[in-house]
């Protein structure tokens, strides 16, 4: 499913409708301060697990950031040097039977027709769903849009990944990436997208099984890219993307100084602005997840002191734009560097992966917790059935604490029931059982008072069908068994006098200002009296 903007603007606004009083929070689970890479070094992150991973373009290497601190996740310096004497621009098959020679074939696919050196580590990273790190090469020069090495997640050797970009497309620097799709080690593949600066166009490239297999470019862009713009996917699996109606289109884009962030109409065929807006005035960095139908953002925001570069992050609805949670932290930073990568843990919780280059690395969990619902409660007896492991459910209504099942049919010769929150054995059944106050009969149409939790049957002053209403909310427990109303008796109620009886169920003559149970002929409810 791609979500375009028209769709993630119903689906947003759904699901908060459907959260109802759900706690969105967000928590930082750790943070280093000390020894974190300059921007010459590293300037974006992926995350996978519990680590932060950062290319450290200087020692050619691969770190992890955890809780205990930073160690080396992969030293690349061996890839590098083996190619130092080989590659300029030419083709040079002749070294590619050398180097297999060698058994130095991990490196290098010996099919390429364009070997060409790889000169230092990049600072653009990325992985996919799999764990496979993808990271490029020779930045800052051209190259570093094409020139990548895919570090597999199994522990096997790293590959050389070179990409051939769309015709219109034209090789360049390239700053950072966002998260790849799917598995690029798999049959399957995945799919990276490719923010070439100076490009009017996205990349979007698939490589299945650690190589190119294909390569397609986005519509024209709003604005042309440069080396502060990332994109970011809005799909959540490869077949997501393929079942797009254009899969070059399922991007977000923003480039930092403007802060406006664009995705695509439904056609795919024009760029349109977001709700969201850059709440920070300028950080590198942001990363969109989706939770059930409804899509985040995460972005740095101006703090609590309304600074605007600092190390404070939100998250917000993408389809309203609104600030779900925030973790406040007037940290000052540049801000320009700052990275993140966003990846849900399950249903309810994703894990944050932030770096900010020279400052801060750290991982934060963003949760929703939605309100478990409501257990009904349980009836048996009424239709001379006492099985309590298998009772008639009353459910609960959006009103806390009243519950109603609509046209139950009492057909017990004795004219008796239980009621009770829980089921399962008798023992069970009877702790949380409860009864009519003073073992009082219920009458029809009229509610009668409950205690809780006494254990013993309900009885009722004739058989038929009613609407059951159990009424827990107040004080004084009600319970009501209520003949439906048909349309003779809903215009009859115009005309009838009401009754007014209090919540303890005796009858009101004169009733002041008040909550009162009122009775107008067979329909019976709470209302407040006013005179």
């Amino acid at each position: 499913m791609k979500l375009n903007l028209r769709k993630v603007m119903a689906l947003g606004v759904a699901a908060l409708i459907g959260l109802g009083a759900s706690a969105q929070t967000l928590t930082q689970e750790w943070a280093h301060t000390t020894g974190v890479h300059a921007n010459g070094s590293a300037r974006s992150c992926t995350g996978w697990e519990e680590s932060v991973i950062i290319p450290d373009k200087t020692g050619h290497s691969l770190i992890k950031w955890t809780k205990d601190g930073q160690s080396v996740l992969k030293d690349l310096t061996e890839i590098f040097e083996n190619t130092e004497e080989l590659y300029t621009m030419s083709k040079v098959i002749e070294k590619i039977d050398t180097i297999a020679e060698e058994g130095k074939d991990s490196i290098f696919d010996t099919t390429w027709t364009d070997v060409k050196k790889l000169d230092g580590l990049g600072i653009g990273i990325t992985t996919d769903d799999a764990g496979n790190i993808i990271v490029n090469t020779n930045f800052p020069n051209a190259p570093s849009s094409v020139e990548w090495i895919i570090v597999p997640a199994d522990g096997s050797d790293p590959v050389f990944l070179p990409i051939t970009l769309p015709d219109d497309i034209a090789a360049g620097r390239l700053d950072q990436i966002g998260r790849t799709i799917g598995n690029v080690m798999s049959d399957e593949g995945g799919y990276m997208y490719l923010p070439v600066s100076g490009a009017n166009a996205v990349a979007v490239v698939k490589v299945v099984n650690g190589a190119q297999d294909d390569a397609m470019a986005s519509p024209t862009l709003v604005e042309a890219l440069g080396t502060s713009h990332l994109v970011q996917s809005t799909c959540t699996s490869v077949e997501d993307i393929e079942a797009a109606v254009d899969p070059s289109t399922t991007f977000y884009q923003r480039q930092r100084s403007a802060g406006t962030i664009y995705g695509w109409n439904e056609d795919g065929t024009e760029q349109v602005a977001l709700a969201v807006t850059n709440a920070s005035g300028g950080a590198e960095g942001f990363d969109i997840f989706t939770l059930g139908d409804t899509q985040y953002l995460v972005q740095t925001c101006k703090d609590s002191k309304n600074s605007a570069r600092s190390l404070s992050l939100s998250v917000s609805n993408v389809a309203t734009g609104e600030i779900v949670a925030t973790f406040d932290n007037s940290t000052p930073t540049s801000g320009q560097w700052a990275s993140f990568c966003a990846r849900p843990i399950d249903d309810e919780n994703v894990a944050i992966y932030q770096f900010c280059a020279g400052v801060q690395v750290a991982l934060y969990t963003f949760t929703v917790a939605t309100e478990e619902p409501v257990a009904p409660l349980y009836m048996v007896g009424h239709n001379n059935v006492w099985d309590p492991a298998n009772p008639t459910e009353i459910p609960a209504t959006e009103t806390a604490g009243v519950y109603s099942l609509s046209g139950v049919e009492f057909t017990n010769p004795e004219k008796a029931f239980k009621i009770s929150e829980n089921k399962g054995t008798w023992d069970e059944f009877n702790e949380k059982a409860m009864c009519a106050d003073g073992d009082a009969v219920v009458q029809i149409n009229t509610p009668t008072k409950l205690w809780l939790y006494a254990g013993t049957n309900i009885t009722y002053a004739e058989n038929g069908t009613y609407d059951v209403t159990v009424d827990l909310s107040g004080e004084v427990k009600t319970i009501t068994l209520q003949k439906s109303s048909g349309v003779e008796d809903i215009e009859a109620v115009e005309t009838v006098a009401p009754v007014y009886y209090n919540l303890q169920g005796v009858e009101v003559a004169n009733p002041a200002n008040g909550l009162y149970i009122v009775k107008r002929g067979n329909k019976v409810a709470k209302e407040v009296v006013v005179k």
